[in-house]
């Protein structure tokens, strides 16, 4: 136990002090010091660890990414934990609570995926989380006998793509039929079974619009 706590304090004196370290720039690089204390003293640190609950299976985190490594800002957490504490993971501050946005929807109980796409969406946090994801399965119906462009939905297959998503079966104006997702023809990307790129060699999806 003793030498993996003095390899811990070895890897941050490197990280802060070393400028050939590839870990510098983040944290010497940018004023990240290792206290007086531990800096000088091996067993200080030492002292410090078995105080303060290390085991093997914890990392060193500081509490303020902003400041160095002292008593007033280390602790031992699992390494999930560490990660969550990085500078790249914004933390999020709502009804007086901080937390990453995984940790936010592992407490909610939300798809994380969900909630990061509509905060890029520019959505606020409090509707990210409180809007309820639409039911593909209620509507699943409703596309059923509607044209999109050259294409007549006939009928909802079984069978889904490999990401889950529904695929409907469409007669085609110039006779063909063809499998088309409903993502897509909700959207309206798709308009025909291909004939429209046969027809109109180099069309932009934005151009389909503009032809019947």
């Amino acid at each position: 136990m003793r030498d993996h706590i003095k390899t811990i304090l070895y890897h941050m004196r490197e990280r802060c002090y070393n400028p050939n370290n590839k870990s510098y720039m983040n944290y010497g690089g940018r004023g990240i010091t290792v206290c007086e204390e531990w800096l000088h003293d091996s067993n200080a640190f030492l002292c410090w660890a078995k105080e303060n609950g290390y085991n093997q299976a914890l990392e060193i985190d500081r509490i303020d990414n902003d400041k160095g490594y002292s008593p007033e800002n280390c602790r031992w957490v699992t390494k999930k934990q560490n990660v969550r504490n990085t500078r790249r993971n914004k933390r999020i501050t709502f009804n007086g609570e901080t937390h990453p946005l995984s940790e936010w929807c592992e407490i909610l109980n939300l798809n994380y995926q969900t909630v990061n796409m509509r905060l890029h969406r520019g959505w606020t946090f409090e509707k990210a989380i409180s809007e309820k994801p639409r039911d593909w399965d209620s509507d699943k119906d409703e596309l059923i006998g509607k044209r999109i462009g050259r294409l007549v939905v006939k009928s909802l297959l079984e069978a889904r793509t490999t990401e889950g998503r529904r695929q409907y079966l469409c007669a085609c104006d110039c006779g063909n039929e063809c499998v088309v997702t409903g993502k897509l023809l909700r959207s309206n990307r798709t308009k025909s079974c291909g004939c429209l790129q046969k027809e109109f060699p180099g069309l932009k999806p934005s151009e389909k619009k503009f032809i019947p």
